[in-house]
Parts: C-alpha cells; structure tokens; sequence
C-alpha cells in the first residue's frame, strides 16, 4: 500500500497568499509568513487527500479503486481521521469508474510548480508560485490546464472572484513558463451521496484581466508592506487561525 505525506502550505507564495495580504487581515496575512496552520481536518482534508489519489494514479504509482495510507509529517498532527480517509477513498473509487488515466488526453505534468523569474515578472508580483493540479496535451498539440475541486454541490463557481483568479493566474504563470496552455477547465467532484464530476470550462484571461490581476497583486504587495496590523474584526469568526488558537481577535498567541 502507497504511503503519502499530509502537504502543508499548499503552494506557499500563490495566488491566495496575495489575495490574503491584499483584501484579507493583516494579522492573518503577517501568520502566513511566518506559521502553518497545525492540522486541517474535515472538508479541506478530504480535498488534500483526493488530490493526492488523482495525482499518484495519473503518474500510475496506483491502480483505479487502490487505497493508500495518510501520514502528516507535521509535529503534533495526529494523522487523518477514518472519516476523512474513507470519504476521500469513496470519491477516488467514484472518479475512476468515470474516467480514465488519459481521459483528458496524454498526461504533460501533475502538481506542476511554476515559479521564477519569468513567472514573476508576468503576474507583476515577487514573490510567486503556482501548484496546478494537471496540464494535458490537446489533439492539436497546445495544452489544457485543469484544476480538481471538490464540492458539497454541483455548481460552476469557479467563473468569478477569488477562484477566477486562482485560475487565471496558473494561465499567466504556465504560460510564462514556456506551456502552451490554450484551455483551462475545473473538474469538480461532488460530495454528494452519489458523487458527480462536472467539467467547468473557463474562458482564458483578456488583456483587460491581465492588467487588472497584475495591478491587485501590486496593491497587495504594497498594502502587505505598509506596516498596517489592525485585524478585520468582522471576519474573526470565520479566520483558521482564530479556530486553531494562534489568534485571538488581533492578540496572536
């Protein structure tokens, strides 16, 4: 049975990151430099975990249906629950009975990690990293970008905000990394009794977008580094590091 590590930090400096130091807390943002949060069980857990299936059975460590072990290497994190480990598994066995290794076409690279100078200096923001999930090759040779979601629900909501820009900030930095990304789409894997994988196409950014993702990133990097600490107080009940007792309505412990 394949052994795999509990990942902190996802992709450490992405686009989350900057949307945290931009519109988010500055205390929480200031916590992200410098903490991981201890354990995430629960919703985001089972994500972490279905993630980890599709990406060891596209690179064929697995077979369609195979169960693996969790560990998390973190100091003080029990590992996963049972739980949570058979609704990962549950969902893993659903997506390989509606799809195939090469459903999207030959596989280009899973959790690819796209950073540098290039990337940088095409979102207009250092530091940047970008984990995305699948990159696969089109018939007629340029590349298609997919990111995996799980969800409560069926529903694309992956067309604006924050996910919108999740999205077309692996285009640009894919792109500036020399892949020729004509596609991007959300594979989205439902929670539900009888799961169901949806397939979101997203159109790729325009100029226009370009522009006004790299000028958000530059804000954000200028209000992170304006020395501003006050925390946001309306959305403390909502904060992880609130739940996980690093802070305390501005008071970090």
């Amino acid at each position: 049975m394949v052994t795999v590590e509990i990942p902190h930090g996802g992709s450490g400096t992405g686009i989350h990151y900057w949307i945290l130091k931009g519109v988010g807390c500055p205390i929480a943002a200031s916590l992200a430099d410098t903490h991981s949060l201890s354990c995430s069980p629960g919703a985001r857990m089972v994500g972490t975990m279905v993630h980890a299936y599709l990406e060891q059975w596209r690179n064929e460590r697995i077979s369609a249906g195979d169960r693996m072990t969790f560990i998390d290497p973190k100091e003080g994190c029990p590992p996963p629950s049972e739980e949570d480990e058979d609704e990962a598994h549950r969902l893993f066995v659903a997506y390989c009975q509606e799809r195939t290794r090469g459903y999207f076409g030959p596989v280009a690279g899973t959790e690819v990690k796209l950073s540098g100078n290039a990337v940088e200096t095409a979102v207009g923001v250092a530091p940047f990293t970008a984990l995305v999930d699948l990159i696969t090759v089109n018939p007629d040779g340029t590349l298609t970008i997919t990111d995996y979601k799980t969800s409560r629900a069926s529903g694309n909501v992956y067309c604006r905000g924050t996910a919108l820009l999740q999205l077309h900030a692996y285009y640009i930095a894919a792109r500036a990394s020399g892949y020729d990304v004509s596609r991007i789409q959300v594979e989205q894997i439902t929670k539900t009794k009888t799961p169901k994988i949806n397939i979101y196409e997203i159109d790729p950014p325009s100029p226009g977008q370009i522009i006004a993702l790299r000028r958000f990133l530059q804000y954000a990097k200028t209000r992170s580094e304006s020395g501003l600490t006050g925390p946001h107080l309306p959305s403390c009940d909502t904060c992880e590091w609130m739940r996980a007792g690093v802070c305390r309505r501005g008071i970090v412990t």
